[in-house]
């Protein structure tokens, strides 16, 4: 009797505990390793749907550097747990500048860090082929230029090498300039070293153009023309009331100081004065290639002119003598408006023939 009565008790039960479903919330627990869904109902220690984790690729949240720590982070696919995770600090490598550091010898990369006196690529300059040189200013010889990979130079003088083919004779020690851009004029002051030059002296004027190419301008001595009528690199010695006007003998030259104004185009005055900005006054030079006697000549009209002597000193008197005409100068061109004019002048004397050009044909 007491056992039917207790198999009774117990099937009551087990149909009571058959009879109860649990409940779990939607939403994902989550623990390091796993996730589940987590019961809801009385029985909380209940889990359901218990799984290890399902990570997605590493995403840098900060990155390592020598000095600090970074870190990463990963998220679980499925509840969305995130991981994260320390990346160490990285192992200090010396860091070099990219640009060359050099010397007379040799040259490196100079360290960037702290931490190390080291020279990257420390060795001897290894220079290319010489190559000529020009620069602005006042040079006898010929210069060459050897550079190396890192950057630095060598220019060296090549002895025994005229800058050009014939011989300096002279040159005008510029102490100042001025740049009148409206007359399209340089004004140079200063003064003749040894003292002399002539109606067929070729002066040189130097200056460094565009991309550092030196630039030679050969000026023509023009005496007797007005600012207007001076052709590009025409060139007179002092110049009072618009009219350019030139010393009358050798003495006149020594040690004294004057002005030369050379004509420029406004392009060519831009250039000189950057130029000087960046190298300083540039004298003017004489070439001759030999020096051979020019008399001061006195014109006497058109009839012709006479000699005193040289400006190198030899003195010869010669009578008068026929004037020996230049090419012509043409100082204004002639329209079918107006007519122009073109000038020249004797080879030995300042006298100028000026000649009318008639009217361009309708």
């Amino acid at each position: 009797m007491k056992r039917s009565k207790f198999l009774s008790l117990f099937l009551l039960f087990s149909l009571v505990s058959c009879g109860h479903e649990h409940k779990f919330d939607t939403a994902w627990k989550s623990d390091e390793n796993t996730h589940w869904h987590q019961a809801i109902c009385e029985h909380t220690e209940e889990k359901q749907d218990v799984a290890d984790h399902e990570f997605g690729s590493w995403t840098v949240i900060r990155q390592a550097t020598e000095e600090k720590d970074g870190s990463q982070k990963r998220t679980c696919n499925v509840c969305k747990y995130v991981e994260k995770q320390t990346i160490p600090k990285l192992e200090h490598v010396h860091k070099y500048d990219k640009n060359w550091t050099f010397d007379e010898t040799s040259h490196w990369h100079k360290p960037l860090c702290k931490d190390t006196t080291e020279k990257d690529g420390l060795a001897n300059h290894e220079f290319s082929d010489p190559v000529e040189y020009s620069e602005a200013g006042y040079n006898f010889n010929k210069k060459v230029k050897k550079t190396c990979l890192c950057g630095y130079s060598v220019i060296e003088e090549v002895e025994n090498s005229s800058i050009a083919e014939d011989l300096v004779y002279d040159y005008f020690q510029v102490k100042e300039h001025e740049i009148d851009n409206d007359e399209g004029l340089l004004q140079v002051t200063g003064k003749i070293k040894k003292g002399g030059f002539d109606y067929k002296t070729s002066f040189y004027y130097e200056y460094m153009g565009s991309d550092d190419v030196l630039v030679r301008k050969k000026c023509s001595y023009i005496p007797s023309l007005t600012k207007a009528q001076m052709p590009d690199h025409g060139m007179g010695v002092q110049y009072t009331d618009s009219k350019y006007t030139g010393p009358n003998s050798s003495s006149d030259y020594k040690d004294k100081q004057f002005i030369l104004s050379i004509k420029f185009t406004k392009e060519e005055l831009h250039l000189i004065d950057e130029s000087i900005k960046k190298y300083g006054e540039q004298p003017l030079y004489v070439l001759a290639s030999e020096h051979t006697h020019t008399f001061n000549c006195v014109p006497l009209g058109p009839d012709g002119h006479k000699s005193l002597g040289c400006t190198c000193g030899h003195s010869e008197t010669i009578t008068q003598e026929a004037h020996d005409y230049d090419e012509w100068i043409v100082t204004k061109q002639p329209t079918k408006e107006e007519t122009g004019y073109r000038m020249r002048y004797c080879k030995r004397c300042p006298f100028p023939q000026t000649e009318v050009m008639d009217k361009l044909p309708a």
